[in-house]
């Protein structure tokens, strides 16, 4: 079933997405604008990057994970190796 885009626009109006975008009213904390460059000049980027994270919360949260994954990681690196075949 073939959707029209103002059908699509009015139910995306209608989500807990669209919504939220409304409430917004321009007080998110970053710059829509700027967030658009970088998503351009990523794209333009001769390595384009798997995941972008825009804003200085994005970026402070995927930081945060990595310690966590790479502390996890230091743990059981040894137990993790140790499953190759033997030689």
């Amino acid at each position: 079933m073939k959707c029209s885009s103002s059908a699509t626009v009015t139910e995306y109006r209608r989500s807990w997405t669209g919504k939220g975008r409304r409430s917004e009213g321009g007080g998110q904390p970053g710059d829509p604008a700027k967030a658009a460059a970088a998503i351009l000049a990523a794209l333009r980027a001769a390595d384009t990057p798997l995941r972008l994270p825009l804003g200085v919360d994005a970026v402070d949260a995927v930081r945060g994970h990595l310690g966590q994954v790479g502390a996890e990681l230091d743990t059981w690196e040894a137990t993790a190796r140790a499953t190759a075949f033997d030689a």
